[in-house]
């Protein structure tokens, strides 16, 4: 009888385990998929960040190769501000080097927590002429989140701090968001 519940007992914690084991991989299957190529610094890099929602648009910072880097956001509500500034050599690396260490590019294109509205968030990394795309609704892992404060922290706030803030025209206000959201007009 001992031996039966033994045996129980162990298959029992066994297959927990398992599930377990299996729970984790699935639950963190970005963190352990190969990057399918580096981001470099190269003519055609690009990135775009937005944050925001379809309803009320996406604050965008969009950064060039060779340094120049626009945010446009929303100042007050139906009012949108741009900035404009440089960033250093240093900046770049920094910026390529926190993409490569959290490894954006091997995250799945879209993630969701199947809820309306909301907010949303979109990243768009062009470099070696491949270019990654990823929407998120509602759910953010941590990599994008820790990547969401170095962008604020390290080029919207201390970049974007000497800049001066011009409005948008009227006519020209949500027309940044189009390529990050994937759209063209």
């Amino acid at each position: 009888m001992k031996l039966t519940r033994h045996r129980t007992v162990l298959f029992t914690s066994c297959l927990l385990g398992t599930a377990l084991v299996i729970g984790v991989c699935i639950y963190n299957r970005d963190l352990i998929r190969s990057v399918p190529w580096p981001v470099v610094c190269d003519s055609t890099f690009e990135f775009q960040f937005g944050q925001g929602g379809g309803l009320q648009g996406l604050d965008v910072i969009k950064i060039t190769a060779d340094g120049k880097a626009v945010y446009e956001y929303q100042s007050s509500p139906g009012t949108w501000s741009r900035k404009t500034f440089q960033l250093t050599s240093a900046d770049m690396r920094s910026l390529v080097d926190k993409l490569n260490e959290l490894k954006i590019i091997a995250l799945d294109d879209y993630y969701t927590a199947h809820t309306h509205d909301g907010t949303q968030w979109c990243l768009l990394v062009k470099s070696q002429g491949h270019l990654k795309r990823i929407d998120f609704d509602n759910r953010f892992p941590r990599r994008v989140e820790t990547l969401a404060v170095f962008v604020h922290e390290q080029i919207i706030d201390r970049g974007g701090a000497k800049a001066s803030a011009v409005l948008v025209p009227q006519d020209r206000v949500r027309k940044f968001e189009a390529e990050v959201w994937g759209k063209t007009k």
